[in-house]
């Protein structure tokens, strides 16, 4: 069975910021319940915003570099994976500008101001990426933002096609790899589903959009105010719960790349 989807890939790009916007999604893999906590009270360098060199007045392509190594340290105990460090070459660099300079405006602001380093990993990095909070010396929170490679490498439609078929399993379904195929252009590299997704992150980070952020970075003395929480009122009960009228069976079933446990989802 073959599913496909097409869109033009502006109007796909619009929907991936919006659907990231609503998305209760983890602030790490891990959701930040108490194992996590303590994981990252193993590496406090990671997430205090003086263990970086920042330079406010830099371009966020000016910020890609080699990742430092109580980062990697981080990522490898937090994954159980052993990861090697990727530097774009000139090429890639360029393709990473011209992907920043199509995101929304209120996104570049947000990783103008608050994302102080952006680093890549080889291809066996779980996902496409990964956004983690810091706390500054004033008490605001900035960002890392930790990359796969491949999504330099693929183009968008490739990307979310492998994206969404990591959502099911393939243990009784031999037939099924590639069931499902995305088509959403070859203007993009999947780094643009990629920068909309944990860019809205920083934006969230930066500006206070959703109230459950207030508890899930306790653990790390943040004591921001939330600007307003009418964009989740009667949307979303609590950070990874939707109101009744907007639960669905089997959401709790869904997961990406694997992680959490899964594949839980049979294709038929």
């Amino acid at each position: 069975m073959r599913h496909q989807f097409g869109s033009d890939v502006r109007l796909a790009a619009i929907l991936c910021t919006l659907l990231a916007l609503l998305s209760a999604c983890a602030v790490t893999r891990s959701n930040v319940d108490s194992e996590s906590q303590a994981l990252m009270a193993n590496h406090p360098l990671v997430f205090r915003l003086e263990s970086y060199e920042f330079d406010p007045a830099s371009t966020v392509v000016d910020r890609i570099g080699p990742m430092p190594d109580f980062v990697l340290a981080y990522l490898e105990e937090l994954d159980s994976l052993s990861y090697t460090r990727y530097q774009p070459d000139p090429a890639e660099i360029d393709l990473f500008s011209r992907h920043f300079e199509e995101l929304p405006p209120r996104i570049q602001r947000a990783m103008n101001s608050r994302t102080v380093g952006i680093y890549f990993l080889e291809e066996n990095f779980i996902g496409g990426g990964l956004v983690e909070a810091l706390l500054s010396p004033d008490g605001e929170l900035y960002t890392i933002m930790i990359l796969n490679k491949r999504v330099l490498d693929l183009s968008l439609s490739d990307w979310i096609t492998y994206r969404e078929n990591t959502v099911f399993a393939r243990s009784d379904c031999e037939a099924c790899d590639g069931a499902i195929t995305a088509v959403v252009g070859d203007e993009y590299q999947g780094l643009m589903h990629i920068l909309l997704h944990e860019g809205t992150h920083v934006v969230d980070y930066a500006e206070g959009v959703t109230p459950y952020l207030q508890g899930a970075f306790s653990w790390l003395g943040w004591e921001g105010e939330i600007a307003d929480d009418a964009f989740v009122m009667d949307v979303w009960q609590d950070f990874a719960t939707p109101a009744s009228e907007y639960e669905f069976p089997g959401r709790r079933s869904i997961t990406y790349y694997g992680l959490h446990g899964g594949p839980y989802l049979e294709l038929d």
